[in-house]
């Protein structure tokens, strides 16, 4: 390949995109989840979801 081409994208690299997507919009949930559990219970929940104090 002559230097300053780009590599062309296929299947595989559209199909990483997606599954990255994926996993971001479930991390995402994820904490929310985790804030929604720890309200319920009467916790405080901090950076990430992370319980820090329970009554």
């Amino acid at each position: 390949m002559a230097s300053g081409q780009k590599p062309k994208s296929n299947i595989y690299t559209g199909l990483m995109g997606v599954a990255a997507m994926c996993l971001a919009i479930a991390c995402i949930l994820l904490v929310i989840e985790i804030n929604r559990y720890a309200s319920d219970y009467g916790a405080t929940s901090g950076w990430f979801g992370v319980v820090t104090s329970a009554k």
